[in-house]
């Protein structure tokens, strides 16, 4: 008899202060993760943790925010779309806060379009987010670094494409407000 091997979800290990790493974790959620992002989504000062979730094969996993209490403990928020590949923190729009970009996957298996597009969530500056209409483009699969490319103060995006096995291209894309 074949045993289907358990897909769980990623683990928060707190540091002890001293380079040691607590022996038990906090299960978030009961997908694989395909990708985690840190940082500050509500300005409380807590490191707060984005994680995106694929589940494939025609399931669907939402990707979630979790809320850091300050101690360490996250309290699952909302949801943040389905099926990542990729995710990132950053203040796209300039107004102070971090917002989210995730590459929204295809299932495997087709090597031309239409493809699902990258999505771009903007915080609210409470961790309220409202999809934009901007996108870092459709193909299948997308890995991206975001950093001031072009020096003008605003976040751009390095992102590599990945279409089926040999139509993998980058891309650069400049944030333009």
């Amino acid at each position: 008899m074949c045993v289907p091997p358990v897909v769980a979800g990623a683990r928060a290990f707190l540091n002890d202060g001293r380079g040691a790493f607590s022996m038990t974790a906090q299960l978030l959620g009961e997908t694989g993760a395909r990708a985690i992002a840190l940082g500050d989504v509500t300005g409380d000062g807590n490191i707060d943790l984005v994680i995106s979730h694929w589940f494939g094969a025609g399931k669907y996993a939402a990707n979630q925010l979790y809320l850091n209490d300050g101690e360490g403990n996250f309290k699952i928020s909302d949801a943040l779309g389905t099926d990542g590949g990729d995710i990132a923190l950053g203040d796209l729009d300039g107004d102070g806060d971090l917002d989210v970009v995730y590459s929204h996957l295809t299932p495997y298996g087709p090597t031309q379009g239409p493809f699902n597009r990258s999505v771009i969530l903007l915080n609210d500056g409470q961790g309220g987010f409202s999809e934009s209409q901007r996108t870092l483009g459709d193909p299948a699969f997308q890995w991206f670094a975001l950093g001031d490319l072009d020096g003008d103060a605003s976040l751009d995006a390095f992102v590599f494409h990945q279409v089926g096995v040999s139509g993998n291209y980058s891309s650069v894309w400049l944030n333009q407000r």
